[in-house]
Parts: C-alpha cells; structure tokens; sequence
C-alpha cells in the first residue's frame, strides 16, 4: 500500500475530505520521524515498535578490492511487530 492509498481509504472510511486525510497522514508519519530522529521508541499496541538501534564504526575489508575500510558509527530504524499483528 502507498502513502496516497492509505490517504484514499482513510478518506473512505471515516468520511474525511481528501485534503483532511493528506493533513492526518502526513502528521503522523512526521511525528514517528521526528520522534525517532529524538531517539524516542514509538509503541503501538497491537500493531508493533519502532526504536532507533545504534550501531558503532567498525574496520572490515572490501572483498572486491582487498584494502582496508572504516564503516562509521550509524543509526538504524528497528520495527518489532506485535506478535498478534499476523495471527489474526
């Protein structure tokens, strides 16, 4: 599913106007990215987390040409379903 068929069918089904449900989407996928940007885990019972997982710089070697690389600390976006979200 799209942003723009998940904007239709919230449209649909509680009646709001197209501009309405663009607005609403576009808030909550802005408020999750901010709230993840803070470091904040994001809980949604029933459906699952979302929590930013750290990962340090490490030293590995490039396969293709041999020499010797740093991959820099980094951050990640982690999501946990719930353990109900499929078995319904």
């Amino acid at each position: 599913m799209s942003k723009a068929e998940l904007e239709t069918r919230l449209s649909k089904e509680i009646n709001l106007s197209k501009r309405d449900s663009i607005k609403t989407v576009n808030l909550i996928f802005e408020t999750i990215k901010n709230q993840l940007r803070a470091g904040e885990k994001i809980i949604i019972h029933g459906f699952g987390t979302f929590s930013v997982k750290k990962y340090e710089a490490k030293i590995y070697q490039d396969v293709k040409t041999g020499k010797i690389k740093t991959l820099p600390d980094r951050k990640k976006v982690k999501f946990q379903p719930s353990k109900n979200i499929l078995n319904k």
